[in-house]
């Protein structure tokens, strides 16, 4: 069977982001957060003049239940909602680039938004721990259940990845998060709440991968020993924007994947997908004093983990939606040698970001017409959509 895989979507309601948490850090510093955060090349595919439109766009795909934001996918994918640049599924086929796939496999990816324990403030009404993020857990596995229940037909099937922020947890907490959740066997498949295929990680929140406090250490330690014994994927964010909870500066020092080599260092089988090619848009990234290094520096660090390390990987959600990526990424490539070439060409996987891009394109089909008519070849793209994404979920 060929299977065409989308490794970075989110399917979330509005419930589940913690608003607070991202407002009261951009109220400590207005200038640096919105500086850092909302910049133009980041945010919008066009001019400013696009935001009322792309950000209704995307709080409309939000503003519903896990399960109607998996059916939207599979009708828009059916050419069902209107004007798309391509009906991607006719006669329960799926066609790309030339190619035809027997199903769909898309990682829905659920992002731990429970504050770490230092952001937590005393107030009248308590903030939500752990059971929140066990409840959303609970209602992705309901989601896939009853979207089988009425679409027996579709092609779409989902693998989805369980975020977790050790920071905002105690041990015994993500210990139990571990064995409860996660697929330890997946020549067997889901099981019970056994059901998600990987981890989640999103250092913006406040976690940092490899901390100097050694009790945090040992709590990240949990997931990475876990992840690396039973062979589970990690997807941790990569670019210097998205849901911050902590400063510029912080945010960044933790996404930068060079934080990342001591836990590489630790853990030489872990198996990493630093999402979004380490993209770096912010207008405070470029040399003005925020952030060491230059603009792009993080994409050639990744690029050089994916050569030197076992099983590092990387996917293009979001970036993916600007046509000078492929064309830069192309050049980057052309610097190496052909061994290298062909190692990081093997890396590489499609994402969305659904329904994040739609702050940068129309639908879902959009974005996958972008992939389409790319630069790359087609037996790169043929690997992009499915050969290295399952291997990576293998």
């Amino acid at each position: 069977m060929a299977s065409f895989v989308d490794v970075h979507m989110h399917a979330m309601s509005l419930s589940e982001p913690d608003f607070g948490a991202f407002v009261s850090q951009l109220m400590k510093d207005p200038a640096a957060s919105i500086g850092g955060s909302l910049t133009k090349g980041y945010v919008f595919g066009g001019g400013w003049g696009d935001a009322p439109g792309a950000i209704d766009n995307t709080l409309s795909a939000f503003n519903r239940s896990i399960q109607s934001c998996l059916c939207l996918v599979d009708d828009d994918l059916q050419g069902r909602l209107g004007d798309v640049p391509k009906t991607y599924i006719d006669d329960g086929l799926m066609h790309f680039r030339g190619q035809v796939y027997d199903e769909v496999v898309v990682c829905p990816l659920a992002i731990d938004f429970t504050r770490p324990f230092n952001l937590r403030r005393k107030i009248h009404y308590p903030l939500p721990g752990d059971k929140a993020l066990d409840d959303y857990l609970a209602r992705t596995i309901e989601a896939v259940q009853v979207f089988k229940e009425l679409r027996p037909s579709s092609i779409l099937t989902f693998r989805p990845f369980a975020g977790i922020n050790p920071s905002a947890h105690d041990a015994g907490y993500i210990e139990r998060f571990l064995e409860r959740w996660l697929i330890t066997d997946r020549s067997r498949g889901p099981s019970g709440d056994r059901a998600f295929w990987g981890v989640k990680l999103y250092p913006p929140l406040g976690m940092h991968p490899w901390p100097k406090d050694q009790m945090e250490r040992l709590k990240l330690e949990l997931v990475y020993a876990f992840c690396e014994t039973h062979k589970i994927p990690i997807i941790t964010h990569c670019d210097d924007q998205g849901f911050r909870t902590t400063s510029p500066r912080e945010a960044w020092n933790a996404t930068d994947p060079a934080s990342w080599i001591p836990v590489l260092d630790a853990h030489p089988a872990l198996r990493i997908d630093f999402a979004h090619v380490g993209r770096q848009y912010g207008l405070l990234n470029r040399g003005q004093g925020l952030l060491a290094g230059r603009q792009g520096s993080w994409t050639s660090t990744l690029i050089k983990l994916m050569r030197e390390a076992d099983d590092v990987w990387s996917d293009i959600s979001f970036t993916g939606a600007d046509a000078s990526f492929y064309k830069d990424f192309l050049n980057q490539l052309s610097n190496m040698d052909g061994e290298a070439q062909e190692k990081v060409r093997s890396r590489l996987m499609m994402g969305t970001d659904f329904a994040i891009n739609l702050l940068k394109v129309d639908s879902y089909p959009d974005y996958l017409s972008r992939v389409e008519d790319s630069l790359f070849d087609d037996d790169f793209i043929k690997a992009l959509v499915s050969d290295n994404p399952l291997a990576f979920l293998s």
